[in-house]
Parts: structure tokens; C-alpha cells; sequence
């Protein structure tokens, strides 16, 4: 393992032991580790309450389908939004009695919490509602949760929809372009956008990743002097998450020259193209028609299935 890496997960580590047990995560609560009795070193108290913690989270169909696609809160993310989802979770479940009962009340409504939790950090790492001091962030909220509602408070529904709207529409995340090239935002947000509509990732073991598809290829759209075209290229409708098979990828190709079977049954799952339309949507020139065929379903996602999702 690099340096760097390591160093950063030793780091984490201690930011969740600090959390965890002091409920504090900044360099000098993390320094104060060291001289606080009764801390269980050199046992795996902390992974084993926080592993039984995670076993609970993947009875909920929102985690299992966000499991599906091989990623993390931490990979989507960042450690910030990672470590507050943990730590958040874990108190919910430790202040409900650590239930493990699917059909008990307290269960359902942790389950309705992480789902909650999951979706506002989602929403709040789009809009970069993290900058600044996320170590006293954190501890705030830990500190909140001991008298906190027995059910989190949801981002609200037009919150979301003015942002996918923007998104969608205007190519932007709260005014601001998120283009050229793909934004990690948007990335996080194709993730969820399936994750919403139940879509599982591929149960494929010849997979080796998940690659960001430009469904008409950016290649295609050097030949257009249309500036208002070029910048679809990089709209969310024109993205869509292809799972990446050793030897067969989409890369360039557009719709109209694809050949081999998985491939095309790839597209046609997580692009929601029939292969009957692939012509439709191969040229440049085709562009907006893909973004009014593909748009509202995204919209539709957030604004309709995201609300069953959350709703109490």
C-alpha cells in the first residue's frame, strides 16, 4: 500500500476511534486518546459494534442495492460525509438497543434513519454543503443526536428537485456549470439515481469496474461547431453507469455500432435504451432528443420514487 494511503487510513481510524468513544474528532481530541482510562486497546471492540451496526444497514434494500455497485460512502464522497454517517448510525442503533428484530418498530425506524442519513449526505456533498470545519460539524451532530427525534429529518423534496432540475435543464449544480468532463458530483449522483430506481449493479464476476459512459461518445462531438451541443456532452443525460467486462468496453462507440450482445443488454439495463432506438441516439445532432428522452426519467427518479423512499 502507498504511503499516502496508508498514513490516510491510519488517520481515519483514529478520527473514528476518537468519535466513537470521546465523541470529539479534532487533532486534540484525537491526541487525548492516548490518555483516556478504560479505552479497550489491543481489542476489536470498536470493529466488532461497528460491524454488527453494518450487518443491520444491509437489511435495508437501499443498502443493498448501493452495495450492488461496488462503492462506498467513502469512495462516493468523502471522509467527512463517511465518517458522520458512521458514527451517526452507530448512536441511532446504540440509543434504540442495538435492535436486531427487522419487525420491530425501533429497527424500522433505524432503517428509515440510515435511508435518511444516506440521502441528506448525498445531497449535501453535490452541493458542497461540507466545506469548512468538518471535524466540530461532526461532533455537533453526535452531540444532537442524544436528544434528536427517534426519525431524522429528511432534506426537503423541493430541495431536491430544484437541484435535479438544475442539473437536468441547465446543465448546472446551483447555478454553476458541471462541465466539461465528468464531475465527481454527478458521478455520486448516477450512483443514487439507480440505487433509487432499485437497479442493481452487475452480479458479474468477469466485471473489473464501473466506467462513466458518454451514451453518444465526446469523440462525436468535436466535429459540431454548435457550442450549445458541445455542452450536452456532459449532461447527466448523456452519462450513464456501464459496468466494465475485461476486453469489451463501449469507449467511442456509438450506439448504432455496437455488436456484441452483453454489451448491447448492458446499454439497454443501465442506459434504459431499447436497442430498437439505438439509432435514435449515435449523432451529435441527436443529442437533445436524448436529453428529453432520458432527463425526465432522471427527474422523475427524484422527484416521485425518491419521496416513497423517504416518506414516513
Amino acid at each position: 500500500m502507498p504511503p499516502r494511503r496508508l498514513e490516510k487510513k491510519i488517520t481515519l481510524g483514529f478520527k473514528i476511534m476518537s468519535g466513537f468513544y470521546l465523541g470529539a474528532l479534532a487533532r486534540s481530541d484525537v491526541s487525548r486518546l492516548t490518555d483516556t482510562p478504560g479505552l479497550p486497546w489491543g481489542t476489536l471492540d470498536l470493529e466488532t459494534k461497528l460491524n454488527a451496526m453494518g450487518e443491520e444497514l444491509l437489511v435495508n434494500k437501499v443498502f443493498k442495492y448501493w452495495a450492488s455497485w461496488g462503492t462506498s460512502i467513502l469512495d462516493a464522497t468523502s471522509d467527512a460525509i463517511a465518517i458522520n454517517f458512521l458514527l451517526l448510525m452507530w448512536r441511532d442503533w446504540d440509543r434504540k438497543g442495538r435492535p436486531t428484530n427487522p419487525n420491530a418498530l425501533v429497527h424500522k425506524q433505524f432503517q428509515k434513519n440510515a435511508t435518511i442519513l444516506l440521502d441528506r449526505s448525498i445531497y449535501e456533498y453535490i452541493t458542497r454543503k461540507w466545506r469548512g470545519s468538518s471535524d466540530s460539524r461532526i461532533a455537533a451532530n453526535l452531540k444532537a443526536i442524544e436528544s434528536a427525534n427517534e426519525l431524522f429529518e429528511p432534506i426537503r423534496e423541493t430541495d431536491w428537485t430544484a437541484l435535479v432540475d438544475d442539473v437536468v435543464t441547465n446543465g448546472k449544480i446551483e447555478g454553476l456549470s458541471y462541465g466539461p468532463g465528468v464531475d465527481n458530483r454527478i458521478r455520486l449522483l448516477l450512483y443514487y439515481y439507480y440505487v433509487i430506481k432499485e437497479v442493481g449493479g452487475p452480479n458479474d464476476p468477469t466485471v473489473i469496474g464501473i466506467d462513466v459512459d458518454h451514451i453518444i461518445p465526446e469523440s462525436v462531438f468535436g466535429s459540431t461547431l454548435d457550442t450549445d451541443l458541445k455542452v450536452l456532452s456532459a449532461n447527466i443525460s448523456n452519462l450513464g453507469l456501464l459496468p466494465k467486462r475485461q476486453n469489451i468496453s463501449k469507449g467511442a462507440k456509438r450506439l448504432a455500432d455496437i455488436r456484441d450482445p452483453w454489451l448491447i443488454d448492458q446499454v439497454e439495463r443501465y442506459e434504459e435504451i431499447p436497442e430498437a432506438d439505438f439509432r435514435k441516439f449515435s449523432d451529435v445532432s441527436q443529442v437533445r432528443d436524448l436529453k428529453a428522452f432520458r432527463g425526465p426519467l432522471i427527474q422523475e427518479a427524484f422527484r416521485e420514487t425518491r419521496k416513497r423512499l423517504i416518506s414516513y
